[in-house]
């Protein structure tokens, strides 16, 4: 579709002053997107097309706007009657142009204040620094440039470096930086306006009993393994996630009138509070190292646990999460607790998140009969998660 753009320039009679001048007004029109301005020069209505002086400034007018407008068009930019103006007046060099780096440097930010939690802050960091590579794109182009083709032009490369579950993280991910930009009027159109991304249904790997007791009976000869070992067998029995087991200290975990040892206290991913109980062999590992895990990264920590598996027979593709997920299905299908009860043990916002657990079922998983827990005389009484809760 060809461009249209006009300028005129006016002289009113309607708005002469008390001296008799009018305000010479510019006329732009672009598109068929008409608008006006006053310029500083002012005349005698009746005198205009005949002042030379008001002629040759119009005519200055009317070149710098056709040299904005060729500017505009050879740069392949979105032309507006509004944006040349605003470059007429504020000059090339001050005009505001909301870059793709800015875009994400803007989200990113914010994330930063709202979420406390750093490895979810550089999943959104990862997103960022992949889309321009991704896509071809110039971080430095207008983000109103982005379309709706560059958004599939991503996913189409993400599927060949990832999964389907990881690739739909990374698109929400995304979304979330084009919706924020375009909730605050900083991009004009949202490219992923009437693009729907597929939910993925991601399969929650989880140990059953037998395989916990294989873990604890395998003899370990390696000390950095048997550590991890530890590691993985308290978060099987805590439910902990990752951030959460490395901002634990000693004086979190309670011991309440029965004996019984628990830990209450916000998750540093939403801030939402959960309640751990320190189930099975949990409370002994915690008393062997007073307190005092031996943590290594997260990535260390998954690395090794491949090696451990190897080492132990369990061909599953174990990570930290998978010992929430165990956990999860002991709340859920062994002590029978309530939804609403787990979903406040794990610190979850809602009840669908803990839903998703229990179509994990499996009657074998943390048999009831066979739970590895400290020796007899040492056994607590049983608790009462109502009151630990709060809820009583």
């Amino acid at each position: 579709m060809k461009q249209t753009f006009a300028i005129k320039f006016y002289c009113k009679e309607s708005d002469k002053r008390k001296d008799g001048t009018a305000p010479v007004i510019v006329s732009l029109s672009v598109n068929g997107e008409r608008l006006q301005w006053q310029l500083p020069k002012k005349c005698k209505p009746k005198d205009f097309g005949k002042d030379q002086d008001i002629e040759i400034y119009c005519t200055s007018v009317k070149a710098k706007l056709n040299k904005i407008y060729t500017q505009l068009e050879g740069e392949g930019e979105a032309i507006t009657a509004f944006k040349i103006k605003d470059i007429y007046i504020n000059g090339l060099e001050r005009r505001q142009s909301y870059t793709i780096k800015k875009l994400f440097d803007d989200g990113l930010n914010l994330k930063k204040i709202e979420n406390r939690d750093l490895a979810t802050y550089r999943k959104y960091q990862l997103v960022a620094e992949r889309f321009c590579p991704r896509t071809g794109l110039n971080e430095n182009m207008e983000a109103d440039k982005v379309t709706l083709t560059h958004i599939i032009t991503f996913e189409a490369k993400a599927r060949q470096e990832h999964g389907d579950v990881t690739v739909m993280k990374e698109l929400r991910q995304l979304k979330y930086f084009f919706r924020l930009a375009f909730e605050s009027g900083k991009i004009k159109k949202n490219p992923f306006a009437g693009y729907k991304i597929k939910t993925a249904e991601e399969e929650q790997v989880y140990l059953e009993y037998d395989e916990l007791k294989k873990i604890m009976d395998c003899k370990i000869t390696d000390d950095r393994l048997d550590k991890i070992r530890d590691i993985f067998l308290f978060l099987c029995f805590t439910g902990l996630e990752w951030a959460d087991l490395v901002n634990l200290k000693p004086i979190d975990v309670i011991i309440n009138a029965h004996g019984q040892r628990y830990i209450k206290k916000p998750r540093v991913k939403t801030g939402v509070e959960y309640v751990s109980i320190l189930y099975g062999n949990a409370a002994e590992i915690w008393h062997l190292y007073k307190g005092n895990l031996p943590l290594v990264s997260l990535q260390k920590f998954n690395l090794y646990l491949k090696e451990l598996m190897e080492v132990v027979g369990i061909n599953k593709e174990v990570s930290s999460l998978t010992a929430r997920h165990s956990y999860a299905c002991f709340l859920l299908n062994t002590l029978k607790l309530p939804e609403e009860i787990v979903s406040k043990m794990l610190g979850h916002t809602s009840t669908k998140q803990t839903r998703h657990y229990a179509k994990m079922f499996a009657e074998t998983v943390f048999n009831a009969n066979k739970i590895p827990v400290v020796k007899k005389e040492e056994q607590p009484k049983p608790f009462d998660i109502w009151t630990i809760l709060g809820l009583r």
